[in-house]
């Protein structure tokens, strides 16, 4: 968690759109902590699906990174909107 906490983004490797128990709780962790959560991969749960933004590559998430200045990510399961790195 202590690596997650100190990191400027995830990147979520979903094959096949599965995201197990461990992952989960860390989607979780980084999402608590405003860490956007980046992945090639569509994510099959719903609800993980909110807090994981798709990009093509790992370059693309460096773009974003770049371009998106905000300074705190919320779900939509907690403010009832969309996150910012959902839009």
């Amino acid at each position: 968690m202590e690596s997650i906490r100190s990191s400027n983004f995830i990147w979520l490797v979903a094959s096949d759109g599965y995201v197990g128990q461990s992952a989960s709780m860390e989607i979780g962790f980084a999402a608590a902590h405003g860490i956007p959560i980046f992945s090639a991969d569509t994510v099959f749960d719903v609800t993980l699906r909110e807090y994981v933004q798709r990009v093509d590559n790992i370059a693309a998430c460096l773009h974003n990174l770049e371009t998106d200045h905000s300074t705190r990510v919320e779900g939509l399961l907690i403010n009832g909107g969309l996150p910012a790195f959902g839009r």
